[in-house]
């Protein structure tokens, strides 16, 4: 897996390293961002610009939370973003997350578990985003 580390974000002393990781896809298999950590406004930028290559390249893209500690609503924004650009250009988009924790809470409390499609592994996603858009 290739991977970028992006700036530890220290909340009361204790560092929380989060990390931005691609797992690319095979001609059949979508492009997998994996975020590690916590995330927020710091890190939200990087993550907009991982996605946006590979919708820009033309493949599927699934979204990883599940070593995801904490979003806030710049990653949000941004995967809201993602899904836009990846239906305008024809490719599929998922995330995929625990069903429980505190990202999903934080999913199920904006009520994005009903705008994104978001399945609880990366099968389903893989399935989803496999199909054709319509």
């Amino acid at each position: 897996m290739m991977g970028e580390t992006v700036e530890p974000a220290e909340y009361d002393g204790a560092m929380e390293t989060s990390a931005i990781g691609i797992e690319p896809g095979d001609g059949h298999e979508p492009t997998v961002v994996v975020l590690k950590g916590e995330h927020d406004v710091h890190s939200a930028p990087a993550i907009g610009e991982r996605v946006r290559e590979v919708i820009g390249e033309g493949r599927a893209l699934v979204i990883d939370l599940h070593e995801a500690t904490f979003i806030d609503s710049s990653v949000l924004a941004a995967m809201l973003a993602a899904r836009q650009a990846a239906r305008e250009a024809g490719v599929g988009f998922a995330v995929c997350c625990p069903t429980d924790g505190s990202v999903t809470r934080i999913l199920e409390l904006t009520g994005l578990v009903a705008r994104l499609p978001v399945l609880p592994d990366r099968a389903g996603a893989f399935e989803l985003v496999r199909k054709p858009i319509a």
